[in-house]
């Protein structure tokens, strides 16, 4: 009796042991399969998602994470007819736009993608590929385009107001007239990119890549690039007024006719560069290396030149009255027809 009785409780126990592996076991494979139902829904709402971006240019808020948009073209609905080159396009009386801001496009793939245009305000593009994209006229103000791949963009008259575009890659991109008032591009590399008349007011570009940049009449007022890489950039008649240029590189840079005054340039080198003409007035070049720099007919009025390289520099025609030389070296430079800051006389 005993001996059948430990037999049943083996048993039970047996059969208790055996349910509770397939309870466990049913509630996985419920769990997977309500996973799998999850993912399935969001592939599909993003699927729907984006088929209504390309069909009518709208995903306000959408979530297009992770998501390959390569080549993706004529999102806007356009009509030769009816079309404007204004900043929206209309089509018989109806606006139509690429709406996206405050979507979440994180690590998205618009390879190529065509978004002229495009609103994309406040949307987060964190790590997103937009190489060779174009993004003409698009607003990507307050964005965030963190570490995200623009090499070779058409960005021309985009609005990129306080985007952050932090760790970015911008090489070769066309920022032609676009807006980047307060943008933060530190540590980018936007090497050969073209910003020609582009605003850059208090933009931050520390520690950037900004060699062989085309830069011609963009306006850098009181922008902060300090530490940055300029060399061989042209700057040839843009606003530098106000700004942070704290030990960059400038060498060999075309600074023509440009606008300096009360810029930081300290521990700056600006060997061989072209300063004809520059407005450097109340400047601070306080140990900068102007080593070979052409700076004929240049306004250095009231500049701090404490302790600066300008060994066989070009200083024909420049006025440096009330300038600072203190500790200056002036080796075999060219003072003719100069106006210094204490005699106040022509040599």
């Amino acid at each position: 009796m005993f001996k059948k009785l430990v037999l049943i409780i083996i048993i039970l126990g047996i059969t208790g042991i055996l349910s509770w592996f397939y309870i466990d076991k049913k509630n996985k494979d419920f769990q997977q399969l309500q996973a799998q139902k999850t993912q399935d829904l969001a592939k599909k709402n993003q699927d729907e998602e984006i088929e209504r971006l390309k069909q009518t240019g709208q995903c306000i808020g959408c979530n297009l994470a992770n998501a390959n948009l390569v080549n993706l073209t004529k999102i806007v609905r356009t009509d030769e007819k009816y079309a404007r080159y204004t900043d929206h396009v209309k089509y018989g009386g109806t606006r139509f736009r690429n709406y996206l801001n405050n979507s979440v496009l994180i690590n998205i793939n618009l390879q190529n993608a065509n978004l002229e245009s495009a609103d994309l305000r406040e949307a987060n593009l964190l790590k997103s590929n937009l190489f060779k994209a174009n993004l003409k006229n698009a607003d990507f103000s307050r964005a965030n385009l963190q570490k995200s791949n623009l090499s070779e963009a058409n960005l021309e008259n985009a609005h990129l107001i306080a985007t952050n575009l932090q760790s970015s890659d911008l090489s070769n991109a066309d920022l032609s007239e676009a807006n980047l008032y307060g943008v933060n591009l530190q540590e980018s590399d936007l090497n050969n990119a073209y910003l020609s008349f582009a605003d850059l007011r208090f933009s931050h570009l520390e520690r950037s890549n900004l060699s062989n940049v085309n830069s011609f009449e963009a306006n850098f007022q009181n922008a902060n690039v300090e530490g940055s890489n300029l060399s061989k950039s042209i700057l040839s008649h843009a606003n530098l007024q106000n700004s942070n240029f704290q030990e960059v590189i400038l060498t060999e840079a075309d600074l023509e006719a440009s606008k300096l005054g009360g810029v930081k340039l300290m521990n700056a080198s600006l060997d061989n560069a072209n300063l004809r003409a520059a407005d450097l007035h109340n400047a601070n070049l306080l140990n900068a290396n102007l080593t070979k720099s052409d700076l004929r007919g240049a306004n250095l009025q009231g500049t701090n030149l404490q302790k600066a390289n300008l060994t066989e520099a070009d200083l024909r025609g420049a006025n440096l009255s009330k300038a600072n030389i203190e500790g200056a070296i002036l080796k075999d430079a060219n003072l003719t027809g100069a106006i210094m800051p204490d005699e106040m006389q022509h040599y």
